[in-house]
């Protein structure tokens, strides 16, 4: 059975671009239900069948869920290096695409990119003097830095902005209509301070989880093999 392409949700960044020059959004959303003359059609003893599984079955399906969600793992705090990178779109609240939803992603395609994540304006103010530097040194070269703030409005990223005289760097919010789904795409639901990945070729090379002001050199020292030639 043949389904628009349209419906399905991008799973790789090359196809970002393609939806992109179709007027699509980077990001898919979920595949729509199948129309009507798709559907098993279902009898009223099927029905009634599954009813009955369903009550029997129900204390187990409780049973096994309890037991899984005891088992399960805690949720990473970001992406980890040889993870892939998705397809989104951020508000740009300064920077050089201020006043977009651009998709880094989609527009610098395999160019490194130092992403960092910060919880809230307050631990963003920590990281934007040092990520301003990188991304200054680095303003004619391949290297792109964004810093995006999980939780801040648009009134307190400008003031942040403007404090800080940000102007190479990316200073971002997750878009409010997706931004479960942003956070959830790079592992940063529950994050504690901030979160920093540099990634390459779509891939993760390197990450920070909860950097102190000292770390920061850190990701100076990472960047700086990117710097462009003299």
């Amino acid at each position: 059975m043949a389904r628009n392409d349209e419906a399905r949700r991008v799973t790789s960044p090359g196809e970002c671009a393609a939806r992109a020059g179709a007027g699509l959004p980077a990001e898919a959303g979920i595949e729509p239900d199948l129309p009507s003359r798709y559907r098993r059609p279902t009898s009223p003893a099927r029905s009634a069948t599954v009813t009955r599984m369903k009550i029997l079955l129900g204390p187990l399906t409780v049973l096994v869920t309890a037991g899984f969600a005891v088992a399960a793992e805690p949720a990473a705090k970001g992406l980890r290096p040889g993870d892939e990178v998705s397809a989104w779109e951020p508000v740009h609240v300064a920077g050089p695409h201020a006043g977009t939803k651009t998709c880094p992603v989609c527009t610098y395609l395999d160019a490194p990119v130092l992403l960092a994540f910060a919880k809230d304006a307050n631990a963003a103010g920590q990281l934007a003097p040092a990520l301003e530097g990188i991304a200054a040194a680095h303003a004619k070269g391949k290297l792109k830095v964004l810093l995006v703030v999980v939780d801040g409005s648009t009134d307190e990223l400008q003031s942040l902005a403007k404090e800080h005289s940000l102007r190479q760097l990316m200073l971002c919010r997750p878009d409010p209509q997706r931004k479960e789904k942003q956070l959830k795409a790079y592992k940063v639901e529950s994050l504690a301070a901030n979160g920093v990945v540099l990634y390459q070729d779509y891939t993760v090379k390197q990450a920070w989880s909860d950097l102190k002001a000292a770390d920061h050199g850190e990701l100076k020292k990472a960047t700086d093999g990117y710097l462009p030639k003299r």
